[in-house]
Parts: C-alpha cells; sequence; structure tokens
C-alpha cells in the first residue's frame, strides 16, 4: 500500500509492505517495510502531465489540420507509408487513408489509366529523387476519385529529411481548369471566326466589287454582258453564304458561352 503524509509542511509518500509471521502455520505476528518512492510518484505524476499535454497538442494539430482549405498527409519518406491525411485531403482525392496508404495503391487508385500513370509517376519519383524541394511541386495533375470521378489538383511536397517524413499538400483546381480550358476553346473557335472573315467574306466581297467595276465600265461603252452578270450573281450568292457561315459560327460560339 501507498500512504502520504507531511513531513516539514512537504507531501511524502511512503510505500508500506507488510509480511506475516508464521510460527506452525499460525500467524504470530507482522513485519513492516516501507521506503519512500516521493521521487518516483512525481516522475510518474509529471509523465502523466507531459502525455496529457501531448494528447491534447495532438487533438488541438489534428483539428486545425482538419479545417485548412488544403488537403495535407504525412508519409514517411523511406518507406513511403502514408501515417496521416487530413480531412480535405481525403475529400480531394476521394479515397480514404486505408485505400491509399502505400505507394503502389496510391498509384494505382489515383492514376487509373496505365499510361498517364507510368508518366505521371516517372515524373514525381524524378523529382524527389533530386531532392530540390523547387522541383516537388506538380500542377494541373489530372486525378480519378472513388467514385470515377476527375479532378485537377496543384500539389506541392516538403520533405524533412532528418525526421524521415514528407508533409504533402494538394488543392483542388478543377473550376479554374475547367475555366481556362473553355476559354482557350472559344480563343480557337473565335480564331476560326476570323479566318473566315479574313479570307473568305473579304476575297467575295473583292470579287463582287471588281465585277461591278467592269460591268460599269462595259456600261458606258454602251456594251451588256452576259458572262459578267453571271459571274455577279454567282459571286453574290458566294458572299452570302460566307456571311451566312461568319453568323453561324458566331452563334455557335455563344451557344457554348451560355452553356
Amino acid at each position: 500500500m501507498v500512504e502520504q503524509i507531511v513531513l516539514h509542511e512537504e507531501l511524502t509518500s511512503f510505500e508500506i509492505t507488510f509480511y506475516p509471521i508464521v510460527e506452525d502455520k499460525q500467524v504470530i505476528g507482522v513485519s513492516c517495510f516501507g521506503r519512500d518512492i516521493t521521487k518516483l510518484m512525481q516522475t510518474q505524476h509529471d509523465l502523466k502531465r507531459t502525455l496529457q499535454r501531448l494528447e491534447e497538442t495532438t487533438r488541438f494539430t489534428q483539428l486545425a489540420l482538419n479545417r485548412l482549405p488544403i488537403g495535407v498527409a504525412v508519409n514517411e519518406i523511406e518507406s513511403g507509408k502514408m501515417t496521416f491525411v487530413n480531412d480535405q485531403f481525403i475529400h480531394i482525392y476521394g479515397w480514404s487513408l486505408g485505400e491509399v496508404s502505400d505507394v503502389e495503391s496510391f498509384f494505382e487508385r489515383v492514376y487509373p489509366e496505365p499510361a498517364y500513370r507510368k508518366e505521371i509517376r516517372e515524373r514525381i519519383m524524378a523529382d524527389m529523387a533530386n531532392e530540390d524541394p523547387e522541383r516537388m511541386q506538380w500542377d494541373g495533375i489530372k486525378i480519378t476519385t472513388s467514385e470515377g470521378a476527375e479532378r485537377y489538383i496543384n500539389a506541392k511536397n516538403i520533405p524533412v529529411y532528418e525526421q524521415n517524413f514528407m508533409i504533402s499538400t494538394v488543392i483542388d483546381v478543377t473550376l479554374e481548369y475547367k475555366h481556362i480550358s473553355t476559354i482557350e476553346n472559344q480563343n480557337e473557335h473565335l480564331k476560326k471566326i476570323a479566318w473566315h472573315q479574313s479570307h473568305m467574306v473579304r476575297s467575295k466581297l473583292t470579287n463582287v466589287i471588281s465585277l461591278i467595276s467592269l460591268i460599269r465600265e462595259d456600261a458606258n461603252k454602251g456594251l451588256q454582258s452576259l458572262t459578267l452578270l453571271e459571274r455577279l450573281d454567282q459571286e453574290t450568292k458566294e458572299f452570302d453564304m460566307a456571311v451566312r457561315k461568319v453568323a453561324e459560327l458566331g452563334s455557335h460560339n455563344n451557344n457554348g458561352n451560355n452553356q
């Protein structure tokens, strides 16, 4: 048993052990031994308080990481094993920690297309092997969630070699990527309209103006040219078709914007 007593206004802990004294199978007395375990009890108390503070700090850190707007994961550098992910990391990738905890399962699940998986894996591994933190960031990488949805991410690794772990951060840029792709597609469409307007419409208009000039010259000479009139009619029709084509392209572009 442990007793605590006050000696010289200080709390002291004693461990007291009782042993029976037996003679002829009868207890005739009790021996008592005691030792001062004050320092031992204080050490145990301090250790318990340290563990409690560590647990509270861990809970606070995990709570803070789960509230970050970016995904965060921690991996062991040597084994590649993923030891921690926050909620946002799981939300972005769409896979639980148990499903992507090692390098092989991560690449197989997140990058299901073999050719793309090979390309991304070789690129990432080469950048990490270089050990230059400036190279350990990758933008616009396509990933696949457990439900088969495609997303685009920007990822970055922060190595801590002394402690044998790697901090990985990830941001979902799917919406931004889609907006950029839409703008690029619209620009290509506008280029087609500009080319058609510059080469087709203007050439037809030039032909019409030239024919009108020739007809006027014949008219001034008192001549009637059926051939020129037929050509004018044909060029006018083609000019009309060119204008309609530009309007059609413009209408298609507007529909694309509305969608």
